[in-house]
């Protein structure tokens, strides 16, 4: 455990600490209550000698929200209100986890995202991960768009690595009917030119879910790049 961003980055490689790749770093002390723009960023990376065997990343928990990327999570302490009395906060980031038998935790996607159809919910992310594997495909969102029977039907979006030689529509439901429980197939595959994109460089879902509903609306260079 750290007090804060000073003494961790004054500790993290001092070998009597003993951090090896089953150790979760845990770091405290947001600053003081009421204090305005008291939030900071730890990132949060394992020890030099983790590092030079390959391990980029360790479990990170604070009295803050953790946030970041596998190779450098980070800590943001920006509600020391929350943890007052010494006990620690935890956010509802809306992510989806599951368990293995080892123990290990793996982010399955997130809930917001997740599409429910026939009464089935169904991970955006396993859909997308069948239809990458499919040679030709640059990138692809799958969404949930209203449906009057299904309450929701699934539509994939792709963008073909090569314009000149597009994917074929049909060829990547055949992909997916192979690869997936039928009920997790997309009712409709569209071939799009980019996928919009919000003002974070992420998909924008909500952008294409709209597109989804209306025929006349589709993704446009300028979106990608918003």
């Amino acid at each position: 455990m750290f007090d804060g961003s000073t003494d961790y980055h004054e500790r993290i490689n001092d070998p009597a600490l003993d951090i090896d790749e089953r150790t979760i770093l845990v770091i405290r002390g947001s600053g003081p209550l009421g204090w305005p723009g008291s939030a900071e960023v730890v990132n949060m990376q394992p020890p030099d000698a983790l590092l030079k065997r390959g391990i980029t990343s360790l479990p990170t928990l604070g009295d803050g929200r953790q946030s970041g990327t596998a190779d450098s999570p980070s800590i943001v302490h920006a509600s020391p209100e929350s943890v007052a009395g010494g006990g620690l906060s935890w956010l509802r980031t809306g992510d989806i986890g599951r368990v293995d038998e080892d123990g290990f935790l793996f982010i399955v996607d997130r809930k917001k995202d997740m599409i429910i159809t026939g009464g089935y919910n169904v991970y955006p992310r396993e859909i997308e991960e069948v239809l990458h594997r499919f040679e030709g495909v640059l990138e692809v969102a799958a969404i949930g768009a209203p449906d009057e029977r299904l309450g929701e039907r699934i539509v994939a979006f792709v963008v073909s690595a090569d314009a000149r030689a597009p994917v074929d529509a049909g060829a990547l439901l055949a992909h997916c009917n192979e690869c997936l429980a039928r009920y997790k197939v997309p009712r409709e595959v569209r071939l799009v030119d980019a996928l919009p994109r919000n003002a974070t460089g992420k998909v924008d879902r909500l952008r294409l879910r709209a597109i989804a509903a209306d025929p006349n609306l589709v993704p446009t260079d300028q979106e990608s790049r918003e």
